[in-house]
């Protein structure tokens, strides 16, 4: 797959068909649909767009924003290419104008002009001139799973029916850097996950079973999403404690894929309590892995069901 950005337009290539959205949650369902109403055929020919629409870090307030995503970059990435795309350009939702008294700087007219159709989201057909691409644009057609539906799913921590309209489990994907060593000396060491892409719909608090993926190897594990109340803690955290895993890997990419959710999260009369619960927690996150295991598809980063 060929990636493009603002800088490396391919003004010199021509495209049959371009493919322009925002497509703020991509799921298998709208992606089917989609392929199978705009065209017949292979991907060679096809340009999509993906338009991004960044934000200053003061207009973004990390879990609350209103502007939140459901797929960071690198999966948006990975989801294309798994899809077969064979060419992708990102582009700010500022530069995809192509009316004539604004086409300085912009970056559309140059892609739209040797094009045999545009298929435009229903967001973005505002941004054309009909005098410059007349009757080549086709609106996209509306998608079947609903975006806001997965957003207030995941809210609800609901990460199981979430899945269903993706296609794939819910992932956060981020770096693994180093805490305070709670879970060290509660004998369940975690490992701390700074999230990417602050934009991204973070589920609501409470403990998760999931699998990672870590330099290409798959582990089974339980995520806290929260605050640990129990030792005493406001700062939010994101810890996954990793089944059978014992090496060092601080500073390394990690993709947690929530597969169920196990339990809200709770304050305890004690640290002994929470222990007791967290093996309980345990025996039942293995137990719900061992039954689905063999009814998803792992491939390039992704758990599809």
């Amino acid at each position: 797959m060929k990636l493009y950005s603002k800088n490396q337009i391919p003004l010199n290539d021509s495209f049959r068909y371009i493919v322009i959205g925002t497509f703020p949650g991509l799921t298998c369902k709208n992606w089917h649909y989609l392929i199978n109403h705009i065209i017949i055929g292979g991907l060679d020919d096809i340009l999509f767009v993906h338009v991004e629409n960044k934000q200053s870090s003061k207009e973004i307030n990390t879990r609350f924003n209103s502007n939140y995503i459901l797929n960071s970059k690198s999966e948006l990435i990975d989801f294309y290419k798994i899809s077969g795309v064979q060419h992708l350009l990102f582009v700010d939702r500022k530069d995809i104008t192509v009316e004539k008294q604004h086409s300085s700087g912009n970056i559309l007219p140059g892609l739209v002009k040797k094009a045999s159709a545009i298929y435009a989201d229903s967001s973005l057909i505002s941004v054309f001139d009909n005098d410059c691409i007349d009757s080549r644009l086709v609106a996209l057609p509306p998608r079947l799973s609903d975006f806001n539906i997965i957003s207030k799913l995941l809210y609800k921590g609901m990460v199981k029916k979430a899945a269903f309209e993706l296609g794939y489990f819910y992932q956060l994907r981020g770096t693994i850097i180093e805490g305070i060593s709670l879970g060290q000396k509660l004998g369940y060491p975690t490992a701390n996950i700074s999230i990417d892409d602050i934009r991204k719909k973070i589920p609501t608090n409470g403990v998760y079973v999931s699998m990672v993926n870590i330099a290409n190897n798959w582990y089974k594990s339980m995520i806290n999403i929260g605050v640990r109340p129990t030792l005493n803690k406001r700062d939010f955290a994101i810890e996954a404690h990793i089944f059978d895993f014992k090496d060092t890997i601080y500073g390394k990419n990690i993709s947690v894929h929530l597969i169920d959710r196990l339990r809200d999260e709770k304050r305890f009369s004690s640290v002994e309590a929470l222990k007791e619960q967290i093996i309980k927690d345990e025996k039942q996150a293995l137990c719900i892995l061992e039954n689905i295991e063999n009814e998803f598809n792992i491939n390039d980063g992704f758990c599809f069901i």
